[in-house]
């Protein structure tokens, strides 16, 4: 299940201050971009963005948090009439309450009365930051500001197989790369685009700092061509170089691969040659980025890939 409140807590001043500094961490999460390594349940949201009294939670939530609890209620549509009945006089209910209302009392009794403490504390410190009116208005819905400070749901992401870095970051490629180089920025992006999902996420802390994907198209990344080849010995060396991140600034700073395949191997290929140069192309940033980003904790600045790098 997902993170939920702590049932068995007791409640005193000291737990009610505990919980109001986690909603304050939640909000100041948003304003400072940063997703919580928690995975909070989407219920924990809703009297965030919702008047409690208007909060009427669905069992689904209650599967999440507490699937024993859910799967009871749930059977109670199956018992017979008078056993019931039985359950309605035990319970204080009214005679003739029908079933569902019973199971939508008995999925609000947990999600909203077990936890009116804890979660009116939350709200207290979360609403210090951003009100609820705001919340509404930002996000609309629980399941976005979920996102919002949680990241998305990994068994969502993971579902994500064809799941593209483009589709999530805003890509600001530098003038050269784009105008000069067009071919080079096509082969980056059919080499990432074909990585497997964990290889991305790979590539995304590698050029970020975290595997946790943010909201689609609210954080960049930078792709630039800082490094200059002359001599023939330049460009064989710049072949075996591999590309560096700055994830202060999103910033991947790439070879020029190209140019100097294409010193190295020929400037004038063409026809067949020009695809096989662009297959080496492909596979050689395939190659480097791929040690890069496996060994990115490790390797420093202008570190030389020599498995690869010779003759390349």
């Amino acid at each position: 299940g997902k993170f939920w409140f702590n049932l068995g807590l007791m409640k005193s001043e000291r737990n009610k201050e505990r919980y109001t500094f986690v909603g304050w961490l939640l909000a100041q999460s948003i304003f400072n971009r940063t997703k919580l390594a928690l995975d909070l349940s989407e219920a924990v949201f809703q009297t965030l963005v919702l008047d409690p009294q208007q909060y009427d939670p669905s069992i689904a939530y209650l599967r999440g948090v507490d699937p024993e609890a859910a799967r009871s209620l749930e059977n109670v549509h199956n018992l017979p009439q008078g056993d019931f009945e039985s359950m309605l006089q035990l319970e204080g209910y009214p005679r003739g309450t029908a079933r569902e209302e019973f199971v939508r009392q008995g999925v609000r009794a947990v999600l909203v009365g077990a936890v009116s403490w804890q979660s009116e504390a939350l709200a207290q410190g979360f609403h210090s930051v951003l009100d609820r009116e705001s919340s509404a208005a930002y996000f609309g819905c629980a399941r976005k500001l979920r996102e919002a400070v949680c990241g998305e749901p990994a068994e969502e992401r993971l579902s994500s197989k064809r799941v593209s870095l483009r589709d999530v970051f805003v890509v600001q490629c530098d003038e050269e790369l784009r105008d000069s180089w067009p071919d080079l920025d096509d082969a980056l992006w059919q080499v990432l685009d074909a990585w497997p999902l964990p290889k991305k996420l790979d590539f995304a802390k590698f050029v970020t700092g975290t595997d946790r994907l943010p909201l689609p198209k609210t954080e960049m990344i930078k792709v630039e061509l800082p490094f200059f080849a002359f001599s023939d010995h330049d460009h064989a060396r710049l072949l075996g170089t591999l590309p560096q991140a700055h994830t202060c600034e999103n910033l991947l700073e790439l070879p020029n691969y190209w140019e100097s395949l294409l010193h190295v191997r020929g400037q004038g290929a063409g026809g067949g040659a020009r695809q096989d140069l662009l297959a080496e192309l492909r596979r050689t940033l395939d190659d480097r980025l791929s040690f890069a980003v496996a060994n990115c904790d490790t390797y420093a600045l202008d570190t030389i890939s020599h498995h690869a790098g010779e003759g390349a």
